[in-house]
């Protein structure tokens, strides 16, 4: 199987947070000549949201990673931004950060959290694993839609 951008296997190198590790690891190993050079999973002892940064060949990922991403935000009622620019023929750098859900929060000012002063609480740190997590399965799968208990994992947190 194809891998990375230049059709061989892909590993990572340095350290990755153990709940990003599955996304990782799904992106470099989905043969849709891509792999990734950043991620972070978020923390709940330093401010941060979750990241992850990739290189694609081509639009076979990007296509993919946009159907996913649309079902994604639709099950979480986010706007998680999926960023890209070109950065020579064709290979494209971009990145995928999990944002804020305001309907786990209410009452609470999210101007510090999305700006990155204080630390998440703790269960919006776990709902960013999980969606993380999701979103592994989905590369996994070729899904474009969460799975049903994720769906009504969502649900349940509104």
């Amino acid at each position: 199987m194809e891998n990375g951008l230049q059709g061989r296997p892909t590993t990572v190198c340095a350290y990755v947070d153990p709940n990003v590790r599955r996304l990782v690891d799904a992106i470099n190993t989905s043969g849709l000549r891509c792999e990734t050079f950043a991620s972070c999973s978020g923390h709940r002892h330093k401010p941060s949201t979750p990241y992850v940064a990739f290189r694609s060949r081509g639009w076979r990922f990007v296509r993919f990673l946009l159907s996913a991403m649309r079902g994604l935000n639709a099950a979480t009622r986010c706007e998680n931004p999926l960023r890209l620019r070109e950065v020579r023929d064709g290979e494209m750098a971009g990145s995928i950060r999990l944002g804020i859900y305001p309907w786990l929060l209410p009452g609470i000012d999210l101007t510090p959290l999305l700006t990155e002063q204080v630390t998440p609480p703790r269960r919006l740190v776990w709902l960013w694993w999980r969606e993380l997590d999701e979103l592994a399965a989905m590369i996994e799968g070729r899904r474009t839609w969460p799975s049903r208990q994720f769906v009504t994992l969502s649900d349940g947190r509104r």
